[in-house]
């Protein structure tokens, strides 16, 4: 996709980081990755780095995130050890909602590490609300039509993420649809942040 991307242009204004998962069970990637932090982290943490090149100052990077980067639905603290592959890779500790949570803060550390050492970029990150996708499909029809009953149309959900993409104002940080706020804690730890770098760095390349 990058390849393809750098073929047909020579500058990049506006890159929109999007895709989700959520698996009952857990499920690797051909390279042995799990694939909730193949998806929300690593996918694009890649795209990002592979298109930096062609990105030039005021070049905005939106990432679709979620307040599930806070708890998982379940309760409990989401950490992350960068250190421990295992553990960040869920292989012992899987859990649907506390593996989606997990990822989702390593995507909202690598938001603000990457406005951190490209500081001339707008980064952003941001939770468009409860939508109606598909998210869910892996699980209990009746679960999921309970949350789509109060959900946003995907129209609606995508409204804030156009926003912060061309937008007049050159936004920075979290937003909570239209709304910036303050993320978790934990999203704020800068040497965790760095170390998240390191071993991302050693999975994939180039680096950013």
């Amino acid at each position: 996709m990058a390849t393809a991307i750098a073929a047909a242009t020579d500058r990049v204004d506006v890159l929109i980081n999007n895709a989700g998962v959520m698996t009952r069970t857990r499920q690797e990637t051909a390279e042995g990755i799990e694939l909730n932090l193949a998806v929300h982290h690593l996918a694009p943490w890649s795209m990002t780095a592979n298109l930096l090149p062609l990105m030039r100052p005021g070049s905005r990077v939106v990432n679709v995130n979620s307040e599930g980067h806070r708890s998982p639905m379940r309760g409990g603290p989401v950490r992350i050890d960068p250190d421990d592959f295992a553990s960040l890779n869920s292989e012992h500790d899987f859990d649907p909602f506390l593996t989606y949570s997990r990822t989702k803060l390593a995507n909202l550390l690598f938001s603000y590490e990457l406005q951190r050492r490209r500081p001339e970029l707008a980064v952003t990150a941001l939770h468009p609300g409860v939508v109606r996708t598909d998210l869910g499909r892996q699980f209990p029809k009746l679960q999921v039509a309970a949350i789509h009953a109060f959900a946003l149309s995907a129209r609606r959900g995508a409204e804030p993420v156009v926003r912060l993409a061309v937008g007049p104002e050159v936004p920075s940080g979290y937003y909570e649809r239209f709304t910036p706020v303050r993320s978790s804690p934990a999203s704020y730890d800068e040497s965790l942040a760095r170390r998240l770098w390191v071993t991302t760095e050693k999975l994939r390349s180039p680096s950013p």
